[in-house]
């Protein structure tokens, strides 16, 4: 729990103001060793490894590499994991929201349009997909695109609480606060 807390706190400051303070916070922040439910996962020194002894293709793991490529910028390198990830679970909603924003922030749009059709394909629903487009569309600042697809996730699934914070969290970060 406390290295979730320092890596949330260095996502905020990586998005805010200080970049480069933001990166070296995420680095301490995933530098702890700690467990979780999915088995245990190892970040240490510069860079995030896990460890290729216990779960080397694990989608949440190559989605967290991925996370910390975009903080740093690095969309076409973050966008290959992705698609790593895609290769294991074709239907994982939180891996096809993140590729659709790397198709958005790399100004394809045909490309998001089909990943979208994509997963309506499989589920009707699809709240969480667009759940996470809009987080790391706010994250990179795209604040229009983050309010559309955070609305369309609260509008179809409406007992998905973290849509409806992001919402506000947005609208308080552009003073939209009515």
């Amino acid at each position: 729990v406390h290295w979730l807390r320092a890596f949330c706190a260095a996502r905020l400051k990586a998005s805010n103001s200080d970049k480069a303070l933001g990166q070296t916070l995420l680095q301490r922040a995933l530098s702890q060793r700690h467990r979780t439910l999915f088995g245990e996962r190892h970040f240490e020194g510069d860079s995030v490894i896990y460890s290729a002894r216990f779960r080397p293709r694990l989608p949440s793991a190559l989605r967290l590499k991925a996370d910390v490529l975009l903080l740093a910028g690095e969309v076409p390198a973050a966008q290959k994991l992705l698609e790593q990830a895609k290769q294991i679970n074709v239907r994982d909603e939180a891996t096809l929201g993140r590729l659709a924003a790397c198709a958005r922030i790399l100004k394809k749009p045909d490309e998001v349009k089909a990943i979208i059709a994509e997963v309506e394909k499989f589920n009707p629903k699809p709240g969480l997909f667009y759940h996470e487009l809009a987080s790391s569309l706010e994250d990179r600042k795209i604040y229009s695109d983050a309010e559309i697809y955070f609305r369309k996730s609260v509008e179809l699934r409406e007992k998905l609480p973290a849509s409806k914070a992001g919402l506000g969290m947005l609208y308080m970060r552009l003073g939209r606060e009515n």
